[in-house]
């Protein structure tokens, strides 16, 4: 499959994106040009997450691989408990660091054993404690993909996406704790099983209704978001609860923005740079993930924001500056025999 190189390329970006803009959307009052400005570029981007599982399922849910429970799980597990435990420890650290800084509040030690132990201990790490979940069910995954037609699969995870945007629609309102992360990967297992989906299916939509589809489930998300931080009809406790629905991943604006994406990366055969090329830079992604959160924190200690300049220049300049120092961290991180597997 040629287009997962270009597909893990693009959502990487997309997830250092989703961040810078978010960082300038949480600091800027709602309804301004500005916070428009971040807040369209953040709801474009909304499929990245997704994305990643669904690239994940197109990888592993293949019904043809055969190896045993115990090579699977020595090979997947072990290949996300390292750095799991290592940038998590990693930023726990650095939570102390930035605590230290004048002005800012002192962090607890109660407050980072909590966050050790429920897999919260830095904004973007719960995604690998989530995808430990699905790695952990994936040879039964398998199972059901190898004994479903594709129109039972198409079923089995229509109704599932449905079921998670409603669950987490009134979910919203009644707690802002995440609290533990073994139940994390449950929402997602919808779009694991759909990255499989689209590895089977031979006549994909048309572009242009995949392009129309995320250009009106982008507007959506950004709209709603507006109305729920203008009017707060979710914090009212009217209909749905709580502030952010329209940018969780499991919203039902997102749900259609992220099929459309994946089905659009599938199509986009020619590789983003050379093959070899792009095929290095996807192998680290993972580390640019866990590494570009300090990088953005680390620029913004100078000054360097989405708020410094006018957010339509700064969104993306600072996103690729980010990417490229993390990926050239990354880079440096796997040219090291002893911690290479950190990444």
């Amino acid at each position: 499959m040629p287009w997962i190189n270009n597909a893990r390329i693009a959502t990487i970006f997309a997830v250092v994106f989703l961040h810078t803009a978010a960082t300038g959307v949480n600091k800027t009052p709602p309804g301004t040009v500005p916070w428009w400005v971040m807040n369209v570029g953040d709801s474009m981007v909304r499929w990245c997450v997704p994305v990643f599982v669904m690239i994940s399922g197109a990888l592993l849910l293949d019904p043809n691989k055969q190896e045993s429970l115990t090579l699977f799980y020595r090979k997947r597990l072990a290949r996300i408990l390292i750095p799991t435990l290592f940038w998590s420890m990693f930023y726990l650290l650095w939570l102390v660091f930035k605590s230290n800084l004048p002005g800012r509040d002192p962090v607890t030690l109660t407050d980072l054993l909590w966050r050790a132990v429920s897999g919260n201990s830095y904004y973007h790490l719960w995604f690998l404690y989530m995808l430990s979940g699905l790695y952990l069910f994936t040879p039964f995954f398998r199972k059901i993909v190898a004994q479903s037609s594709l129109t039972e699969l198409c079923i089995l995870t229509g109704v599932s996406m449905l079921t998670a945007a409603t669950a987490i629609a009134f979910q919203h309102g009644k707690s802002t704790d995440p609290g533990m992360f073994a139940s994390w990967f449950l929402f997602f297992i919808p779009y694991f099983i759909f990255g499989h989906i689209i590895t089977r299916i031979t006549r994909p939509p048309p572009t242009w209704l995949l392009w129309t589809l995320f250009t009106a489930s982008s507007a959506a998300t950004a709209i709603g978001f507006y109305y729920e931080s203008i009017h707060g009809l979710w914090a009212s406790g009217d209909l749905f609860s709580g502030s952010d629905y329209f940018y969780s991943y499991h919203s039902v604006t997102v749900i259609p923005m992220s099929a459309s994406v994946v089905c659009l990366l599938q199509k986009w055969r020619r590789p983003i740079v050379s093959s070899q090329t792009a095929q290095r830079i996807a192998l680290l992604t993972l580390g640019i993930y866990v590494i570009h959160p300090a990088i953005l924190e680390g620029l913004a200690m100078f000054n360097i924001t989405v708020l410094r300049w006018t957010p339509l220049c700064s969104m993306p300049m600072i996103a690729t500056l980010v990417f490229l120092i993390s990926l050239l961290a990354a880079v440096a991180i796997h040219q090291l025999p002893g911690v290479r597997r950190l990444i």
